[in-house]
């Protein structure tokens, strides 16, 4: 594995990191705090799908492993 392709994992291993940090906290938020934390998920969930569809992540419409 060459090291861009090393350096776009590592990245997108802290982006879905910060993603799932902000989805277990989601439960202890309301109302604007809510609404504002769930549309950070959703924006962290097209980074990560951009990432694998732009480097060739993806098998099916799945990301591969």
């Amino acid at each position: 594995m060459n090291d861009d392709r090393i350096k776009v994992l590592e990245m997108l291993a802290d982006i879905q990191y910060i993603r799932k940090v902000l989805e277990n906290n989601l439960k202890d938020k309301t109302g604007e705090q809510k609404a504002f934390a769930e549309g950070l998920v959703e924006a962290y969930k097209n980074v990560e799908l951009r990432i694998f569809e732009k480097f060739a992540l993806l098998k099916d419409g799945e990301a591969v492993n």
